[in-house]
């Protein structure tokens, strides 16, 4: 049971990076070097990801919602989503809420709910 929460929690964590990175804009960073001190520390994946598991196995809820500020992305072929709602009830409940549109423009809303 507590290696199929693992699993869980590691699949919504690596769906939520590639929204994530699905949804990001690029930003120019126009501050200089000399205004910001900067921590020598490298930081592997790895270490992220092992920490990130760490705090998400204590937590009892956890729910959050991603909004695109332009564009969308292709959930199916033919649905873009650019809104996200979702909800989790640790060990194995899920809900999660999608909106957007079809090939012609339809507005399109879908719901997904695991317990």
């Amino acid at each position: 049971m507590f290696h199929q929460q693992q699993f869980n929690q590691f699949c919504i964590l690596i769906l939520v990076a590639f929204f994530f990175i699905g949804c990001s804009t690029f930003i120019k960073n126009d501050i200089s070097k000399d205004d910001v001190s900067v921590n020598k520390k490298q930081i592997t994946p790895m270490e992220v990801l092992e920490s990130s598991s760490e705090v998400m196995s204590n937590l009892d809820t956890l729910r959050f919602r991603i909004v695109h500020e332009s564009g969308d992305t292709e959930l199916f072929p033919g649905i873009y989503i650019d809104r996200m709602d979702v909800s989790i009830v640790f060990p194995n409940e899920y809900h999660v809420k999608f909106y957007g549109k079809g090939n012609s423009n339809q507005i399109t809303k879908g719901e997904i709910i695991v317990f």
